[in-house]
């Protein structure tokens, strides 16, 4: 079953001083309107919708016109495609009031704000949402204290790897679609004016799409044995919902020596051909699209930072000059839950390393940076941290602390 969404229009106004608003253009004349969706899940039903419509600068299916700002802000949040604000779902009760300290988790974000960061605040809130009504109105309800306690935050990350994992995430399109409808009314009426991000892995864009070679076909046949994994079409679906206003795109890369064998291409011709399809797609053109790799060392993929330094070509130069607008990496410093050992970017003690050197002038050309942050575990105080995160990065996603 597929349900739609807020579609993306033109002539509502919207509101000068929000987020939202920086970001589009404050001034542009804009108007989406939303279609109705159907039962919610975890027993929340969602508020009322309003009609769609179309204006000035849509063509005439509706769909998003390529022009839009060029930037959004001083701290270089891309615009959202097309300029555009939308109509948000309507949320039928009251977001209950959160009254335990939140100071823990905001300290990072003001601090982050402060050194010239952008901050998006990051929780798992499909867990909360699969919970019940009351965990996510509770959780929702935090969401929305400490981002008024950092106005500068810019949104929410809401999802890791959506669908990926039917344990612990959405089992179906159909769910996935619902929870995001029920985020986007819920965190509105909770915080306006933020932008909601998730992260999403495209495991049919690691297929070389376009390609002929026999190995396409086997590739395909693997990523399609979990049908609870967001294929490409439901991926479609979301960033034309309106639910969502960036996505961090997992290309699903495989090993070099995969694609000189089964593809006769190199890894970065693979990417290529991942953004191409992404921009045939047009993802581009409805949200925000970022690319996202774990870009850390101490793990069971990645022993040492030099390791890490050498995947930085494939997974931040190709997808930037493909089109990416910023590249999510993992982590700064946190405990790694397969093994139980920190990871790192910055070497303990503060200490440089190949990756990052590689990081920190690959900011130093401009390319837009993301990594994350967890007061759980500091390579020493917040201040050193936060002044750490500013060398090599031009944004941070910092732990809500919502569990």
């Amino acid at each position: 079953m597929a349900l739609a969404g807020v579609r993306r229009g033109a002539a509502a106004t919207a509101a000068c001083g929000t987020v939202v608003a920086l970001l589009a253009g404050c001034g542009t004349s804009t108007s989406h309107g939303t279609q109705p969706v159907g039962q919610t899940g975890a027993g929340v039903s969602p508020g009322t919708t309003t009609g769609s419509a179309k204006g000035e600068g849509m063509p005439a299916s509706g769909a998003p016109t390529s022009q839009s700002p060029a930037t959004a802000d001083a701290k270089g949040t891309p615009a959202l495609p097309g300029g555009v604000v939308p109509v948000y779902p309507a949320w039928p009760t009251p977001i209950p009031p959160y009254t335990k300290s939140v100071d823990k988790w905001t300290a990072p974000m003001k601090a982050a704000d402060a050194a010239g960061l952008k901050v998006w605040i990051e929780t798992d809130l499909v867990k909360a949402w699969k919970a019940g009504p009351d965990k996510f109105a509770a959780t929702v309800g935090q969401l929305g204290v400490e981002a008024q306690a950092d106005p500068g935050v810019v949104g929410f990350k809401i999802a890791d790897e959506l669908g990926q994992n039917p344990q612990s995430s959405t089992t179906s399109p159909e769910e996935a679609l619902r929870f995001l409808h029920d985020a986007r009314a819920a965190l509105h009426a909770a915080a306006p004016g933020k932008l909601i991000l998730i992260d999403v892995i495209g495991y049919d864009l690691g297929c070389v799409p376009g390609s002929t070679a026999d190995g396409r076909a086997k590739c395909l046949s693997d990523n399609a044995a979990n049908d609870a994994r967001l294929d490409l079409g439901t991926i479609d679906q979301i960033v034309g919902s309106g639910y969502v206003d960036a996505l961090d795109v997992t290309t699903n890369m495989l090993r070099p020596e995969q694609y000189q064998k089964n593809f006769k291409v190199t890894r970065a011709q693979a990417q290529q051909a991942a953004f191409a399809e992404i921009q045939r797609r047009g993802w581009d053109k409805k949200v925000i699209v970022n690319t996202r790799k774990a870009l850390s060392w101490n793990t069971d993929t990645i022993p040492d930072a030099a390791t890490a330094a050498a995947l930085v070509p494939d997974f931040i130069d190709v997808p930037v000059a493909a089109g990416a607008k910023a590249v999510d990496t993992w982590s700064f410093s946190q405990l790694y839950s397969k093994t139980g050992k920190p990871v790192y970017q910055l070497s303990p003690g503060y200490q440089t390393n190949p990756l990052w050197d590689a990081l920190k002038a690959e900011k130093a050309r401009g390319v837009q940076l993301f990594t994350h942050y967890t007061p759980s575990y500091s390579l020493g105080t917040l201040g050193q941290d936060i002044a750490g995160i500013s060398q090599a990065f031009t944004g941070v996603f910092c732990a809500a602390g919502t569990g």
